[in-house]
């Protein structure tokens, strides 16, 4: 997990021709409220990026923070599903946000029945997972009501 590789996906599938992809759907307006509160909680001026600039929209400027964020929540998201749709289903292994929060236990073991049909074993030894998850899901209505117009303006910038 590095953002930076989500504008990388096809070379990563090239140099890693056995690499299985796991692909986190998350509600937009969740990933928007947490690269908010990142982006807060970092000090990232509301004409900075935070994490990875959407392909072909690093020097644009937007009319408010909330913009840019769904514009690269939006935008990154949509060159991943693009990149990922040129594998076989057999590299791609997709789960819910909601899902990995709620039983990350059930996660591993998809991940690790994936790599079984490549034929490798992964030893779940010592996988306690303990995942802090206190309002990764929550979404103030006032923000996603914002979030989703802003998306419906921008669906096509990229």
């Amino acid at each position: 997990k590095n953002n930076a590789n989500s504008n990388r996906i096809e070379c990563l599938s090239i140099l890693f021709p056995s690499a299985i992809f796991l692909y986190v759907e998350r509600d937009i307006a969740a990933t928007v409220n947490s690269l908010l509160k990142a982006r807060k909680e970092h000090n990232v001026s509301g004409q900075e990026w935070w994490g990875i600039a959407p392909v072909g929209l690093a020097k644009r400027n937007f009319d408010s923070e909330l913009e840019r964020c769904v514009v690269q929540t939006y935008c990154v998201n949509k060159s991943i599903v693009s990149a990922l749709s040129q594998m076989s289903d057999k590299r791609v292994l997709s789960i819910k946000y909601e899902e990995f929060i709620s039983d990350p236990g059930m996660v591993l073991g998809l991940v690790s029945e994936q790599y079984r049909r490549f034929g490798v074993n992964l030893a779940l030894r010592g996988c306690g997972v303990d995942l802090y998850v206190k309002g990764t899901l929550d979404v103030p209505e006032g923000l996603r009501q914002e979030a989703m117009g802003i998306l419906e303006d921008i669906r096509n910038d990229c």
